[in-house]
């Protein structure tokens, strides 16, 4: 049987203050008394209204109490720590990220996967309050002892998911820094699911579409192949894919899952119906399509305090410059992309109405 990588959660408690965060781990180990977080900002996560000044009560493994300070009864002789000006809210996810390349430029696919730059990134999501990463699929094998160190508690930050390596189409001009898997045939894509099923994997990712036109999609053979062969490794499979009939062909194909929104035209009853058969969902990535191009109209943010402490500072100088943003706008699929993301915004409205 697959090992279940997220057999065991833990519950992570994130207290942010402007660009700083404080992490509350509690199961680790037992503590011997109640811990009282007062005064904070609390946001639980199920849609009801922010409470002011809040108490929260923590027991061994788990929050026995929250709510105003008039309303929670503070438990004798409990550790009283003050969060004043704080925010405690759920940790955050991130389904659809790529760890490990560079962390000191902006082309990530000429760097190299790195430990160093795993766990950087890692540590910083979970100060902005990220307690998840899903990596969808430009991992090395590297990744596989990362998360087996993590379940040891020896890699520190957001919790790590991983494809390992993607799949993709036929490589015609190989690049030695993309780690993904280009399988020729039928067969030379099931044996490649297998020798990666042999790593744990939690999923696996393929990409499908042609990059508006600049390339060749993936056969329908090839990621039939590769859906069925996963499947028979207990895998599930989810693709990028942009063309609303490739979508569909997907379905019939067996995937589970969309890693992108439909961005060519708008979803139709027959797409629904097929996704809700089979009880599929959908990662719109909206932000991925914005930042396709919102840069030609100049970063207004780059003097934000708050997103200037989560970018290295030679990524910053790069994304501010007149070369990068000059470079931007002469990118002839500039219009697609701003296009792309205003269908995304439909299709996951749409999809949204329809349950």
């Amino acid at each position: 049987m697959k090992k279940n990588r997220g057999s065991s959660v833990l519950a992570i408690l994130i207290v942010c203050a402007g660009i700083q965060a404080l992490c509350v781990r509690v199961g680790a180990q037992a503590v011997p008394h109640d811990i009282v977080l007062r005064g904070a900002l609390l946001i639980d996560g199920t849609g009801r209204p922010a409470v002011q000044n809040s108490v929260i009560v923590i027991r061994e493994d788990e929050i026995v109490r929250a709510g105003n300070a008039g309303s929670v009864r503070i438990p004798k002789d409990a550790e009283i720590r003050d969060v004043s000006g704080k925010t405690i809210m759920p940790a955050l996810i991130n389904l659809h990220g790529h760890i490990g390349l560079t962390t000191n430029g902006v082309d990530s696919t000429s760097g190299k996967y790195l430990e160093e730059n795993v766990r950087w990134q890692l540590l910083k999501y979970l100060s902005y309050g990220v307690g998840t990463v899903a990596s969808f699929g430009e991992d090395s094998e590297l990744v596989f002892s990362l998360v087996d160190a993590q379940h040891a508690g020896n890699l520190p930050g957001a919790r790590l998911f991983t494809a390992g390596r993607g799949f993709a189409k036929v490589n015609t001009k190989p690049n030695p820094a993309d780690p993904r898997l280009h399988p020729n045939t039928p067969e030379e894509a099931r044996a490649k699911v297998v020798e990666l099923a042999a790593h744990h994997p939690d999923y696996v990712k393929m990409w499908v579409d042609d990059n508006l036109g600049r390339g060749t999609k993936m056969k329908p053979e090839i990621y039939q192949a590769i859906i069925d062969e996963a499947h028979h490794q207990h895998l599930r499979v989810f693709a990028h894919e942009f063309y609303l009939a490739d979508a569909k062909a997907l379905i019939a194909a067996g995937l589970d899952g969309f890693a992108h929104s439909i961005r060519d035209q708008p979803v139709d009853d027959e797409l629904i119906k097929a996704m809700k058969a089979r009880d599929m969902f959908f990662i719109p990535t909206l932000v991925r399509d914005e930042v396709m191009f919102i840069y030609a109209q100049g970063g207004k943010w780059l003097d934000d305090l708050f997103f200037q402490a989560g970018v290295d500072p030679a990524v910053l100088a790069t994304l501010g410059s007149s070369d990068f943003v000059d470079k931007i706008r002469r990118d002839p699929d500039l219009s697609k992309y701003q296009a792309g993301l205003e269908m995304a915004k439909k299709n996951l409205e749409t999809l949204s109405d329809a349950g």
